[in-house]
């Protein structure tokens, strides 16, 4: 993330940017795409990768991305998960026919990424109707929280894609995530679905991110210059 900090010279204040071990511009996200959203460019098709609803998932193994350039190690608590999708197994608020991935009480459920991403996230419902509170917390490779992000959902029937969207973006180095639930009212904190995870891959900053870093020293430039030229003059 870049946060502002100032350093004071000759008695005037100069912006500085600092960048914080979370990245460039980490971010929460609520939605999958639009303005201020995920906008993943990959994503985990759990229908491609698990076989059609009422398939059971076993702990431990490996989901490729749609791309076929990213792979997941796909982990529950202890025991095994399963495939439903929404309307024919699954009676929730996902958008109709979507493929998800369904704890059957067993999460947490964890990632294991073979690369490194920026940002990730999907919709995320609890398994029995009511409040809950969902979390999603990143990783890097040395095993360091470095994100989290916590949101409130409610859990019905109403089929019409109403499920909240959790997810991180700009936060560099990421090789593991996890998602649960803090809370539910009903049921379990292990019981919940969610729906396909979209992915970014970590790249190079965001033309934002660069644009910021680029001002910033321009404008240290054209300080020291102004600073050169009065010296000159005196």
């Amino acid at each position: 993330m870049i946060t502002p900090r100032v350093l004071k010279r000759a008695g005037l204040l100069l912006p500085v940017l600092a960048l914080t071990s979370s990245g460039l511009l980490a971010d929460p996200v609520t939605c999958r795409t639009g303005s201020g959203c995920l906008n993943g460019t990959d994503y985990f098709d759990w229908a491609a990768n698990f076989g059609p609803t009422f398939t059971t998932v076993p702990n431990g193994p490996t989901a490729l991305s749609h791309s076929g350039s990213e792979s997941a190690v796909v982990g529950f608590a202890q025991s095994v998960g399963q495939r439903r999708d929404e309307s024919n197994g699954w009676w929730g608020n996902f958008s109709p026919g979507e493929a998800l991935l369904w704890t059957e009480g067993d999460g947490p459920l964890t990632f294991l990424f073979n690369n490194p991403l920026s940002g990730l996230g999907a919709s995320i419902q609890a398994d029995y109707y009511g409040g809950f509170t969902a979390l999603l917390q990143v990783y890097n490779s040395g095993g360091t929280l470095i994100d989290s992000i916590s949101e409130n959902g409610y859990s019905n029937g109403s089929n019409n894609g109403s499920a909240i969207f959790i997810g991180l973006n700009n936060d560099s180095g990421i090789t593991k995530a996890v998602f649960s639930l803090s809370s539910a009212t009903y049921g379990t904190v292990g019981d919940f679905a969610i729906d396909q995870l979209d992915v970014v891959p970590a790249s190079a900053p965001e033309p934002t991110s660069i644009l910021l870093i680029s001002s910033a020293l321009a404008g240290l430039a054209v300080f020291g210059r102004k600073r050169l030229l009065k010296v000159v003059r005196c």
